[in-house]
């Protein structure tokens, strides 16, 4: 297994499902009460064959934003990109 997999699997999957955030690949999501949506998401960086780096993104997208970026009046629940 990936060694940056191993990692989130072991550390940090159980402190954000803990926290109420569902995972899906290496980015977790939190939908808040009031709609605001919160991402935290992990990648590797090649940055140097010989030594393992990773980067850890995250940022918030405010309720207006995630419905001007989204169609939320389909059945899925999930929203897609509007086009």
């Amino acid at each position: 297994m990936n060694p940056l997999d191993t990692l989130i699997r072991q550390h940090v999957v159980p402190v954000m499902k803990a926290a109420g955030f569902a995972k899906r690949g290496r980015i977790f999501r939190r939908a808040a009460p009031n709609g605001d949506h919160a991402f935290l998401h992990i990648d590797a960086d090649a940055v140097d064959p010989e030594k393992f780096v990773f980067e850890v993104s995250f940022w918030m997208v405010p309720l207006p934003c995630w419905e001007f970026a989204y169609d939320l009046g389909d059945d899925s629940g999930g929203g897609r990109p509007v086009s």
